[in-house]
């Protein structure tokens, strides 16, 4: 008389690039002179690996090579400005006023430009046309040409969502840390950003009275 017996599988992990989830593999195997079919189930584990997330760095560019602006425009007003921008250390980037409001990045082609173009609300959104009423001053050249990503960077946006502006003029101290940022949900950033690993990180704290902690950087702008 045949005596079935059942084939035996051993459990195998195999390792894919790039997968999600379990294949599985169904095996038929017929024992000779039986009448019936035994299926075993070998259970095949991907395990995925992820690149590690990094911050993105923009340099803010809001003109076309014809000059023209690639960010749409809100407004238009007539105005002027006085020197350079205190939040881009850019030489392209202004400080400028209408009636009592300064704008500060206002981005111009050249210095011989006619308009400048000032952010409204950070680089996520529209820009303000500012045609000017005087020629953008003469200021001394520095010494070297600065690298545009130097800090701090005049926009932030965190992981979470939040999405910070550059705090200008005196501010608060905390830690030793300058209050830097002011974020759309209530999250204030202190000092500049940690780029010793990816992605970089900035102490925050919600509210005034929470501790500092840090923040993962999704992006900044310079």
């Amino acid at each position: 008389m045949a005596v079935c017996r059942p084939l035996r599988f051993r459990p195998m992990r195999l390792g894919y690039r790039g997968g999600l989830g379990a294949a599985v593999l169904l095996v038929a195997a017929a024992a000779s002179g039986c009448s019936t079919t035994s299926t075993t189930t070998v259970t095949v584990e991907r395990t995925t690996t992820t690149r590690p997330q990094t911050t993105a760095v923009h340099i803010y560019a809001p003109f076309s090579t014809s000059e023209d602006s690639v960010v749409p425009v809100g407004r238009a007003v007539s105005s002027y400005c006085w020197t350079s921008s205190e939040a881009a250390d850019r030489s392209d980037a202004w400080r400028c006023m209408t009636g009592n409001y300064i704008y500060d990045p206002c981005f111009a082609t050249n210095h011989a430009a006619h308009f400048v173009l000032c952010p409204e609300g950070g680089p996520w959104g529209r820009v303000i046309r500012m045609n000017l009423t005087r020629e953008l001053p003469t200021l001394e050249p520095p010494s070297a040409e600065q690298s545009p990503t130097t800090e701090p960077a005049w926009a932030v946006e965190l992981t979470g969502g939040a999405r910070c502006v550059l705090l200008e003029g005196a501010g608060n101290v905390l830690a030793n840390l300058r209050e830097n940022y002011k974020c759309s949900d209530g999250i204030t950033l202190y000092g500049d950003a940690n780029h010793a690993s990816e992605p970089w990180t900035i102490f925050g704290r919600q509210g005034s009275a929470g501790q500092l902690t840090p923040e993962t950087v999704a992006a900044m702008w310079y």
